[in-house]
């Protein structure tokens, strides 16, 4: 089965190679006009969908680090954050296992516990502790898989 092959000016992990010359070379000065690279149809749609994912992290990230104090409202906030995080990291763990699966497996875990920690907490103190780590759970792995999906794409 044939493949279609794109034609892109993307630079996403494809070595290039630069032309050096020397004095005594006859294409001196000669640059070549268009850096053109084959991506085949199944890269380039992995590629963007990454992207996109990328993009629901941003918005994701923006969202979710705003919170700051506990109460229903904030809860209902981050509890929404960790789903759609869950989502995401999900379609990743699909697509690429070998590169998720560590972001998958131990990420997604310690934001479960500090959701528990928070719900088993009964004091308002430590409520809002337990809180606070919750939130930043969520942030640090959105920014992790972020990066992740920067040095991957990259």
């Amino acid at each position: 089965m044939l493949s279609k092959i794109y034609y892109c000016n993307l630079n996403i992990s494809v070595q290039k190679k630069e032309l050096k010359f020397d004095s005594s070379s006859p294409y001196v000065g000669i640059k070549p006009i268009s850096r053109a690279y084959r991506i085949s149809s199944y890269n380039y749609s992995l590629f963007m969908s990454i992207g996109k994912e990328k993009v629901k992290l941003e918005k994701l990230l923006v969202s979710v680090a705003s919170v700051k104090t506990i109460d229903d409202l904030n809860m209902e906030i981050i509890n929404e954050g960790y789903r759609e995080y869950a989502a995401i990291i999900k379609t990743l763990y699909t697509k690429q296992p070998n590169i998720f699966g560590n972001l998958y497996n131990y990420n997604l875990r310690e934001i479960k516990e500090h959701k528990k920690f928070t719900k088993e907490s009964y004091t308002a103190k430590a409520k809002q502790t337990n809180f606070t780590l919750y939130r930043d759970s969520i942030v640090e792995a959105i920014e992790s898989t972020m990066e992740y999906i920067t040095s991957y794409v990259q």
